[in-house]
């Protein structure tokens, strides 16, 4: 049984707690909560969105975890896409016309994870990372850079370290019902036998 009861609960801006920004301005946090240890006495303090951080950062930190070691051996390849939410108003539309086209020329796709964003080039837009079965960079050119797209970029990445110290650093954005980041539901590794794309 948990030593930690919650204390205290107070709501902070009455106007974030009533926001209806379209996901326009980074979320703020709603209400804190404060929490005694029966055991020890000690006092912790935490906010909603501070717990929303901590959730999408264990999302990245997951990715990035089982997929670092299989990237160093070269047995996957990651590709970071910059999504236009204006054309893909949930990610979900876009995940699923990529997965089609990576299948289409036999390309497996292990995993994925997104964080919702706002910027200048597209204004609401959503960062991907999609994990897939190792291919080499002339063959990613072949495939996604045939023509130029105008609602989405899409780059394959040579060392993704950078990119989880950059999306861990994103403020969180999302209107109500509308989620901030998300990841597939299981981050897969080929198999031992399994033959790397030519």
């Amino acid at each position: 049984m948990t030593p930690w009861i919650l204390k205290k609960l107070k709501y902070l801006s009455e106007g974030s707690s009533q926001s209806h920004n379209m996901g326009q301005t980074a979320l703020t946090a709603k209400y804190k909560k404060t929490f005694l240890n029966m055991q020890t006495g000690e006092i912790c303090e935490t906010t909603d969105l501070q717990g929303k951080i901590y959730r999408r950062d264990t999302a990245l930190h997951s990715f990035f975890r089982k997929y670092s070691s299989a990237f160093s051996r070269r047995e996957v390849s990651v590709f970071s896409a910059v999504v236009n939410q204006d054309k893909y108003p949930t990610i979900t539309k876009f995940i699923n016309t990529t997965t089609r086209k990576l299948k289409r020329k036999g390309i497996e796709r292990f995993g994925y994870v997104w964080v919702r964003d706002v910027g200048d080039k597209y204004f609401k837009h959503f960062h991907v990372l999609i994990a897939t079965i190792r291919i080499d960079e002339k063959d990613f050119n072949q495939l996604f850079n045939k023509k130029k797209n105008n609602h989405y970029e899409i780059q394959f990445l040579k060392s993704p370290k950078g990119m989880k110290k950059y999306l861990k650093d994103k403020n969180l954005y999302g209107s109500i019902r509308q989620r901030t980041y998300g990841k597939s539901r299981k981050f897969l590794l080929p198999k031992s036998n399994h033959i790397k794309y030519a």
